[in-house]
């Protein structure tokens, strides 16, 4: 089952966050001020840039993906959280250096997600529907309903915290299948052997591969998101 969920869905899903402003949030009037107006401008910027035909999504394309969208988004997950939950009980041997860098590892890899769905995806206004908040202390979640690569309508729901008064992100399900337990066992594979940097490795590999496609065009090289510039050395 777990096999079934398509990379497009994750990334699509990705996606969706930044239109719940629009949607009714019964909490603290001061978190709705801070976060409301970039939600409502990230939402709108990917509107827009998933419109540019698909012969200018190139370098200055992605940069500026990087800029408006990816990497303001990324800011709102809690990556160590999420790291967290998909090596479960041998998170506790992973230690630094290597925790910063898997922990970078997997936010290239959801910036893929983001930047998958705006090449191949149509994302427009009827790619969501039927949001919900609940930003309770015990168990927030945020509720969605998305329309998947086919045309098929999914459940969403966001597993959050609340740290500091400010919303974080901690893992993602989709159609009822939870993203750490969706890519557990790849991680696993590595973490249990200790393989740490093999881990590093396989997902930099990944991202390298799709992020190169990025490395010829544009005049403005000296923006380039650092995950090109590295996916274009490698």
């Amino acid at each position: 089952m777990m096999r079934l969920l398509p990379p497009a869905a994750l990334a699509v899903a990705l996606l969706v966050l930044p239109a719940f402003a629009s949607s009714s949030i019964d909490v603290e009037e001061a978190l709705v001020g801070r976060t409301e107006a970039e939600f409502n401008r990230l939402w709108n910027k990917t509107l827009e840039l998933a419109l540019v035909s698909s012969v200018n999504k190139d370098l200055a394309w992605a940069t500026q993906i990087e800029r408006d969208v990816a990497g303001p988004f990324l800011a709102f997950w809690a990556l160590d959280d999420l790291l967290s939950l998909l090596l479960g009980t041998h998170n506790e041997a992973l230690k630094e250096p290597l925790r910063s860098q898997l922990v970078n590892a997997v936010g290239v890899t959801l910036t893929r997600y983001v930047f998958e769905a705006l090449l191949d995806y149509d994302v427009n206004q009827k790619t969501i529907k039927d949001l919900e908040m609940h930003l309770t202390q015990e168990a927030p979640n945020i509720n969605a309903k998305v329309k998947g690569p086919l045309g098929v309508t999914v459940a969403l729901r966001y597993i959050v915290l609340i740290r500091d008064d400010q919303v974080f992100i901690r893992d993602m399900e989709v159609a009822n299948i939870r993203y750490s337990n969706w890519k557990k066992s790849f991680y696993h594979k590595y973490a249990k052997k200790g393989d740490w940097l093999g881990l590093i490795l396989a997902l930099n590999e990944k991202n390298h591969r799709f992020f190169r496609q990025f490395c010829e065009g544009g005049s403005n090289k000296a923006m380039m998101p650092s995950y090109i510039k590295t996916a274009c050395v490698n």
